[in-house]
This record gives C-alpha cells, structure tokens and sequence, in this order.
C-alpha cells in the first residue's frame, strides 16, 4: 500500500517540511495556517499552500521519494532522455509532460531506473523554462 503524505514549504524558514497535511491549522506559533503540514509526533507547521504536493509513491534511481511539482528526468534505457516534465496528479494516475505515465494511483508503476528527480517547480523553476525554450 502507497504511504500517504505531503510536503509544504514553510512560511516562517522556507524549507519544506514533510507529514500529514491539515486545514485551517493552529501552530505552534499560535498562527492560525490556511494549510499545515504534520510531522509524525509533531504539532502543525504553516506552509506555503502553492508548494504542497503529495508523494507519489514513487521513488527515482537514487531512491529520492517523488512528490507532485518534482521534475523529472525520464531516461530510456539507452541512457537518453525521453521526457523531462513536472510531476502532476491527473485522471487517476501519476504523468511527467502531459502525457508520459510514471505510476497511477493503486495499479501498476514506473521502474525506478528510468526515473531521476533533478529538482522542483518551487525552488528550481529555471529548469521548466529551459524545457519551454528549447523543447
């Protein structure tokens, strides 16, 4: 079964946290949080509602969990790149690049081998504006 859990960047240090997630939250900072993340064990942290993605249940080729907004790098077994693209949630399965299914939702997945995570749409934007400009 795929472990459930988001990732959401902090509004008060800008690193993502990672746990369950939560609405309308009161933290610890006594701040009340349009949405939250949960740390196991842990009180409710105000995150950026922009930046939370759910893990896919995936993993890449290094085993860096993969989360929608990642980008990825899709390797053929060649070794060339077949598709780079942000990981997004649509019609009950996991795509990279409007189109190339990387794992749906309760069947079937994508060999980790081919799959590299090289950054994400929040803090390393440039490399889908380098996707647009050149293909």
């Amino acid at each position: 079964m795929r472990e459930i859990k988001f990732r959401g960047k902090c509004l008060k240090s800008g690193i993502f946290v990672y746990g369950g997630y939560a609405e309308d939250v009161i933290t610890a900072e006594s701040i009340v949080a349009k949405v939250g993340i949960i740390p196991a064990g842990c009180y409710s942290i105000a995150v950026d509602p922009e930046t939370v993605g759910q893990f896919t249940g995936l993993h890449d080729k290094n085993g860096k969990e993969v989360f929608d907004g990642d980008i990825l790098n899709i390797v053929r077994l060649n070794g060339s790149s077949a598709a780079t693209g942000e990981v997004e949630y649509k019609d009950g399965a996991w795509i990279v690049d409007e189109g190339v299914f990387i794992g749906f939702q309760i069947i079937g997945r994508c060999s980790p081998d081919i799959l590299e995570v090289i950054g994400n749409v929040h803090e390393t934007p440039d490399l889908m504006e380098n996707k647009n400009e050149h293909g």
